[in-house]
């Protein structure tokens, strides 16, 4: 019998990829609507998201966040300390698989200390995050952008609406 010691802790999480809702319920998301991809290429959307969540950039920026040192452990001399290591064993550890169907990605940290192990993979969403909004939205765009112009667009809708029962 073989026994590791300290045991290896895991942290698991899951992240949802948000796409179009395919929905023929108009102005409105039917609560009973699953979302689903609506084109033929989501296994490279969902591909392209995991490249993201496992690169070394990544890896790295979560590493000097932390600090490399914590990631690491008490195994490295604290004046000898290289962030280059600490995103190699993040990288090493983490584990990102697509599940078939789905739009969630299931995201594994396993290291040996547990408070590390909660710390690496919450900083990894956070900057997967960061990331995801550099990459795929375009300069000046943002959420309370977007949800002021969907506001405007309400209000817009709502005066033709009460305008035409008006006419009739």
């Amino acid at each position: 019998v073989h026994f590791l010691w300290p045991f290896p802790y895991t942290s698991k999480a899951e992240i949802m990829i948000r796409y179009v809702q395919d929905t023929t319920v108009p102005g409105g998301m039917d609560s009973s609507a699953k979302p689903k991809f609506i084109d033929d290429h989501s296994t490279s959307i969902l591909n392209t998201e995991i490249r993201i969540l496992t690169s070394r950039d990544l890896a790295y920026q979560v590493a000097t966040n932390i600090g490399p040192e914590k990631i690491l452990g008490k195994s490295v001399d604290s004046n000898n300390v290289n962030p280059a290591a600490a995103a190699a064993l993040i990288a090493a550890n983490l584990m990102v698989e697509p599940l078939r169907d789905c739009d969630v990605i299931p995201i594994q940290y396993t290291g040996n200390d547990p408070v590390v192990v909660q710390q690496v993979l919450s900083e990894l969403i956070s900057a997967y995050k960061s990331a995801y909004v550099q990459i795929h939205l375009s300069k000046g765009v943002s959420d309370a952008y977007l949800q002021a112009q969907t506001d405007e667009a309400r209000t817009q809708l709502r005066n033709a609406l009460s305008a035409l029962k008006e006419e009739k």
